[in-house]
């Protein structure tokens, strides 16, 4: 297997991933190791997996600082000084990894929070924050009944039982870890978007001898 090929399943084995695009290419960065280092290694993975769910990342996008490659009779394995991402999760997907309270069966993310949507349709507001890795949802209006709070009439939604999830999430809010994701990837930040959320941190893409 050439040298260009190794490099791309060391990283497409490192994220789990269905293919990887570098920029520069694969063939470039090994041409140009073998006498200096590479300050910025850009890269986009799609099919990458997340640990233990059957959600699939719609986008990671990586920047690689200061990448070696060293070589040994195991083939070539990377140095990487510093890797941080990027990764797009569609709020169908996080549909599929936030713990939904009991009455619930949707959320939809605006750049304002996440809206849960309960069966009997009463949308409960939240805004969102990130607090040691750990996404902090709290409810940022009175939940009302749609269509008669489209008329005017203010009416909030009925008292639930105390010990409910859903009376648990409009009083108080909630909050969760997002599953592991690969490369000892760490989420520092969370951005949200419409339709979509982008949480970025630091990735570790060194694979060993």
């Amino acid at each position: 297997m050439s040298t260009f090929e190794q490099i791309r399943t060391a990283v497409i084995t490192l994220l789990r991933a269905e293919s990887v695009e570098f920029d520069p290419p694969p063939r470039t960065l090994a041409r140009s190791v073998f006498s200096r280092r590479i300050e910025r290694v850009t890269m986009r993975a799609t099919g990458v997996p997340i640990e233990d769910t059957d959600v699939v990342l719609a986008r990671l996008d990586l920047v690689a600082e200061d990448v070696r490659v060293r070589f040994s009779l195991r083939g070539p394995a990377l140095d990487v000084g510093e890797t941080t991402f990027a990764a797009t999760l569609t709020q169908d997907q996080l549909s599929a990894l936030v713990p939904l309270p009991p009455g619930v069966d949707r959320l939809s993310v605006t750049r304002r929070g996440f809206t849960f949507h309960t069966v009997a349709g009463i949308p409960v507001y939240t805004s969102v924050s990130l607090n040691d890795s750990k996404v902090v949802v709290s409810p940022s209006a009175p939940s009302k009944v749609p269509l008669l709070d489209l008329i005017g009439i203010d009416i909030e939604m009925p008292q639930l039982p105390v010990r409910s999830g859903l009376e648990q999430l409009t009083r108080f809010g909630l909050s969760f870890d997002l599953p592991e994701l690969p490369a000892n990837a760490a989420i520092d930040r969370l951005q949200l978007q419409e339709g979509h959320v982008v949480v970025s941190g630091t990735a570790d893409l060194s694979s060993g001898d």
